[in-house]
């Protein structure tokens, strides 16, 4: 009930909190995605360092 009276008195405040939250969203969104990006690099660059024999094979049959 007093959140409510609180925001009535300082409608300012609460746009600010919600402001506030959509960009600590939006930069939560934009840290994950540069993890996923850096594991998905991470990842790519330990599959590509194996070297697959029948992968060598299949391309000189072909």
């Amino acid at each position: 009930m007093a959140r409510h009276v609180d925001e009535a008195l300082h409608p300012d405040q609460s746009v600010v909190k919600a402001r506030r939250k959509l960009l600590d969203e939006q930069r939560m969104r934009y840290r994950r995605a540069i993890e996923a990006y850096g594991e998905n690099r991470r990842l790519q660059s330990e599959i590509s360092s194996f070297h697959d024999p029948l992968v060598g094979e299949f391309r000189r049959l072909h």
